[in-house]
């Protein structure tokens, strides 16, 4: 039987990529690799990481996509500035979307059990240009088609307006789902009426690592402290979209591994930090690997064929 493996998919999609698009295989070029010979498993552990500074900002936008066509690029809804405070966009396609909904489809089955249940989702990300609130907008809003029952509502990073819509429309769904970065979420939470805390209330994260100190924390202002799967905590990037997120398993085993420094070692290293933090990814549209000082992704934007 024929096994596709992860590095099988990284490396199909390499291969196209240094057929198709014109960046890459001057990319290639130029760090002495011929963009005509094929890209196996094995060449593909070989070739340079691209970079920021070696790649983004090196070619223009057109090259950097299947053909050199901009409009590959159906939406362009994030931006990240980094370090440097000057905003770099990123486009994206209907398979981005796909792979979107997808994972989110995933979290809302696994940890949120919303097929079940009519669920609201209070989506209280930065709208506009970041990529937490159009991304999460846009790919909670396919999952009506995959058999959920889910409302958005988008009031963004204003508390107030958050809370006021939990008030208004969270009385009539089976569940609430609050999103956003850790902060503003417990901001959110420290100003919420204890009668609207009452709701079957969980919780989406990006942005900001939390401590399992944080989750019993806000399990606690829920009066939920035994259920720690109530809020997730999900990976991303603005160029890579969601790559990983917590499940139930992932966050038991983190929670274990706090008091038990053999389980630590084990699963995290003996030299891991104490922020250690684990998630489930989906190998066949982001492949991580690890150098001694990055993590590398690469991610399909396209079937590889």
């Amino acid at each position: 039987m024929l096994t596709i493996t992860d590095l099988d998919l990284a490396a199909a999609m390499t291969d196209r990529a240094r057929r198709k698009v014109p960046a890459y295989a001057d990319f290639l070029r130029h760090n002495g690799i011929d963009p005509g010979e094929r890209i196996d498993a094995d060449a593909f552990t070989r070739l340079p990481a691209m970079t920021k500074t070696g790649y983004i900002t090196r070619y223009p936008q057109p090259t950097r996509y299947w053909d050199g066509q901009i409009t590959e690029a159906e939406v362009w809804s994030s931006t990240s500035g980094s370090s440097s405070g000057i905003p770099t966009q990123f486009g994206r396609g209907a398979l981005a979307l796909a792979q979107s909904a997808s994972m989110y489809d995933r979290i809302f089955t696994g940890s949120f059990n919303s097929q079940l249940r009519t669920t609201l989702l209070i989506n209280c990300f930065a709208m506009g240009t970041w990529i937490g609130g159009t991304y999460t907008m846009a790919g909670v809003g396919e999952l009506n088609d995959r058999g959920h029952r889910i409302s958005v509502a988008t009031p963004g990073i204003d508390v107030d307006v958050a809370i006021a819509t939990l008030a208004e429309l969270g009385p009539f769904y089976d569940h609430v789902v609050l999103a956003g970065y850790p902060p503003l979420i417990k901001d959110l939470l420290d100003n919420t009426p204890a009668n609207l805390l009452a709701m079957d209330i969980k919780l989406l994260l990006a942005g900001e690592a939390i401590t399992e100190k944080w989750r019993d924390h806000v399990l606690d202002l829920l009066h939920r402290h035994s259920e720690p799967g109530r809020i997730c905590l999900k990976y991303g990037t603005a160029d890579a979209g969601l790559m990983g997120y917590e499940t139930p398993t992932s966050i038991a085993v983190r929670r274990a591994a706090l008091d038990d420094t053999a389980l630590s070692d084990q699963v995290f290293g003996p030299a891991s930090p104490r922020s250690r933090h684990s998630c489930a990814i989906t190998p066949n549209t982001a492949t991580p690997s690890a150098t001694p000082k990055a993590i590398c992704c690469s991610r399909s934007t396209r079937p590889c064929r």
